[in-house]
């Protein structure tokens, strides 16, 4: 507090809670200076808050395309597992296939003999039926009649239609009877070795007539025809092997197993067309009895075991 000419006067500035004096006021330089200022400041955070954006941008595309690979590399993984387990399952397969052939050469064995046909010897392990239809009138005619599909015996490549049975468990059935040599495959146990004969196959092509062919068959069934005489100085006569009591099997590469009736057979082989394939086999038991002139063997038998 102050007089002036005894009247009191407040200063500004000293009177309680009073505002305190302005400062100097900023120049337009100086305000234009702090201005820019403040926008390079701005700018500067600006660009700085752009990179930042851009680098997590980066990132999250970086992170985006990793996961992307990891997926990929996962499905890739999981289709190479698969075809893993596809070879392996092959492999088994072909190992397990191996294995079948390895025991089927174990359980089968095939040799030739010296006139040409083939002594097969089987080996059955399995419990139940062979699979084998037997035909015969005896011990020494007994033959395969037939093979069940899906059997035991389906399954050995060289056991096949007409085969005849020799021996069982080492015992030769062929001085027995019928009844008595099939008793020993029905009574026998496992493992079951059995032993048959192919016989040796004549073939012969003929270009003349019927008539000059100089051969006679006999037979009243397709499964049972056989040449029952050749004549001299005729064509048949000038093949090699072939003789009486062998047994028709094929014409012009037909089974005659196959055909309806003799009728049938002889049919076809009179039919004119030249030349004419025929393959004749050995049956030991009608070579044994061709000079009888039997056309059929009476009483025959079939059995499945």
């Amino acid at each position: 507090m102050c007089t002036c000419a005894g009247v009191p006067v407040c200063l500004p500035g000293s009177l309680p809670g009073s505002l305190p004096v302005p400062a100097q006021e900023m120049s337009q330089e100086q305000a234009a200076a702090l201005e820019s200022t403040v926008n390079d400041y701005k700018a500067q955070l600006a660009t700085a808050a752009t990179k930042h954006e851009a680098e997590v941008a980066e990132v999250m595309e970086v992170a985006e395309a990793t996961e992307a690979d990891a997926k990929k590399a996962q499905a890739e993984m999981g289709s190479r597992l698969a075809d893993l387990e596809v070879m392996l399952d092959d492999s088994q397969g072909e190992v397990a296939r191996l294995q079948g052939e390895i025991k089927q050469h174990e359980m089968e064995k095939a040799v030739k003999d010296a006139q040409g046909g083939t002594l097969v010897e089987c080996m059955f392990t399995d419990p139940g039926s062979l699979g084998i239809i037997f035909e015969g009138t005896s011990g020494h005619d007994i033959h395969v009649n037939g093979i069940s599909s899906g059997s035991p015996a389906s399954h050995l490549a060289h056991l096949r239609h007409g085969m005849l049975l020799k021996k069982v468990q080492d015992v030769d059935v062929t001085e027995l009877d019928y009844d008595d040599a099939l008793g020993h495959v029905i009574n026998s146990t496992r493992p079951l070795k059995m032993h048959f004969y192919d016989p040796p196959e004549v073939a012969v092509t003929f270009e003349e007539a019927p008539d000059d062919f100089g051969l006679h068959l006999a037979g009243t069934s397709a499964r049972d025809i056989y040449i029952e005489k050749i004549d001299d100085d005729s064509e048949a006569g000038d093949f090699a092997g072939l003789r009486p009591g062998l047994l028709l099997k094929q014409i012009d590469g037909k089974a005659v197993e196959e055909m309806a009736s003799y009728a049938e057979i002889l049919a076809l082989v009179n039919d004119g067309q030249r030349p004419k394939k025929m393959v004749f086999r050995v049956h030991q038991a009608r070579q044994a009895k061709s000079k009888l002139k039997m056309a059929v063997k009476l009483g025959a038998f079939a059995y499945g075991v």
